[in-house]
């Protein structure tokens, strides 16, 4: 639920394009979001706990090397292809972790020594940023892919979210 919220603040607050569970080079980004003005793309990651940041996060398929491939149609008309090399994920301009402030208190060793930001929050102050994150400069995502993506996104969370007998808002 608070994937959305921030979502919804990023929309009001920052003007940018945001949407939560968006599917993005065969990873799902909790939140990822979009500054056209600047051409940045964003992505929050949400951890609720010590296991799911330090064990669970590390495991996904997106911080692991993958096998390149290039695949052509050969003179007798068969598929081939060749390993090239292997290479990392594309990276966005900013990444953050989203965490409760008690989280923060009890990893903040642990998120120091780490090339990502880290975004906390409460009750009372909301979504606020404990630590900024430094700009990737090397292997970027593509920016049409990214916007192409939340927009596909958002215009299937519009249609399907409409009810039958009510009109879309």
């Amino acid at each position: 639920m608070k994937e959305k919220t921030l979502a919804r603040m990023l929309r009001i607050n920052r003007g940018f394009i945001a949407c939560d569970e968006v599917s993005n080079y065969g990873h799902r980004a909790d939140v990822l979001a979009v500054d056209k003005n600047k051409k940045m793309i964003y992505e929050y990651e949400f951890k609720r706990n010590s296991n799911d940041l330090k064990n669970a996060e590390f495991k996904k398929d997106k911080y692991a090397p993958y096998k390149q491939y290039k695949s052509w149609w050969d003179k007798n008309g068969k598929y081939q292809s060749t390993y090239i090399h292997m290479t990392e994920f594309p990276k966005p301009n900013y990444f953050y972790f989203v965490m409760p402030e008690d989280l923060w208190e009890k990893e903040h060793i642990f998120l120091k020594n780490l090339n990502i930001g880290v975004m906390s929050f409460n009750k009372e102050s909301g979504f606020y940023v404990t630590k900024r994150c430094p700009k990737t400069i090397k292997n970027v995502q593509k920016f049409d892919r990214v916007l192409e993506n939340i927009c596909i996104r958002l215009a299937n969370l519009y249609v399907w979210s409409c009810e039958k007998d009510t009109p879309c808002p």
